[in-house]
């Protein structure tokens, strides 16, 4: 697969994660527990990606389970603080918070495999960052302690998250991409699990009706099975750092997605969201070819 069809499709997966916010929102406001989400769309994972690969996944290798573990772990903790965060806090705030990930991911590439930053991922990382922050500050002054909590535990598992994609960018080439779709679906499953015992939240509103049943099966099979399976493949045949770059587009999505949802229109949203299109286009832009075709006009 080429670079840019690998990040065309992580495009497709920035779509699909936005709208996963509104979904998440709607079982939040239908009294479903966070921990409950995420442990529904983990198992749903699970199921679909074992039977999918599993004539790989019953030949897994001792390399394979590594891999699969440490993915697993930290994808697991990166969604369920998101969704106990936006549990706190608004489907806006924490799909615009989660993009914060972009800053985690090169700093992760930084300190554990030595790779040197290059000035254009700096800059547009800090482009990023600007955007982000006009998105989610509150010039109001208005204080709200529960709020600041969930947007803390989104921010927590933005970094758990940018950890999943640096080690997804480099060991994940090294075994099969269903292996390790299936440890991340049941880490996330099993992780769960243990949160909802532990706080009490193993239950479900009484007379669960459609939209519960839609909104849990969009975030099982396409936004968990469909797009981390994309998600694993890609980063193959793109780097981890266009990876994020890429996918932060997700959080303008989510926020898009969350103004047709009923969240307020702001001009934070307009000029956050803009500031991170441009951050992503900067990084992605290959500027020497604007050099070379000048050579060749001076030629």
């Amino acid at each position: 697969m080429k670079k840019k069809y690998a990040n065309l499709l992580l495009l497709l997966v920035s779509v699909i994660w936005g709208g996963g916010f509104i979904f998440v929102q709607i079982l939040l406001d239908s009294g479903v527990p966070a921990g409950m989400i995420t442990m529904m769309r983990g198992g749903i994972f699970a199921v679909c990606a074992f039977a999918l690969f599993f004539k790989r996944i019953i030949k897994m290798t001792l390399k394979d389970l590594k891999v699969g573990l440490i993915a697993g772990v930290t994808n697991a903790f990166g969604f369920l603080f998101q969704a106990i965060g936006q549990s706190m806090t608004s489907a806006s705030h924490a799909s615009l918070i989660t993009i914060i990930y972009v800053v985690a991911v090169p700093v992760f590439c930084f300190i554990f495999y030595r790779i040197k930053l290059k000035l254009k991922t700096i800059i547009s990382v800090i482009i990023c960052v600007l955007g982000a922050f006009l998105l989610v500050s509150n010039f109001d002054g208005d204080f709200d302690g529960r709020a600041i909590a969930g947007d803390a535990l989104v921010f927590a598992g933005a970094v758990m998250l940018g950890a999943n994609i640096a080690y997804l960018g480099h060991s994940g080439k090294e075994t099969h991409y269903g292996t390790v779709s299936f440890f991340m679906g049941a880490t996330l499953f099993l992780t769960s699990l243990v949160y909802v015992l532990v706080a009490g939240e193993m239950r479900m509103p009484e007379g669960s009706g459609w939209k519960i049943a839609v909104s849990i099966a969009y975030l099982g099979i396409l936004s968990s099975t469909l797009c981390q399976i994309l998600q694993v493949l890609c980063q193959r045949y793109t780097s981890p750092v266009s990876a994020s770059m890429i996918m932060t587009l997700e959080g303008f999505f989510g926020g898009t997605f969350a103004l047709l949802y009923g969240d307020a229109f702001t001009w934070r949203l307009l000029a956050g969201g803009l500031l991170i299109i441009f951050s992503v286009l900067m990084h992605e832009f290959d500027f020497s070819v604007l050099f070379r075709k000048k050579e060749e006009k001076d030629e």
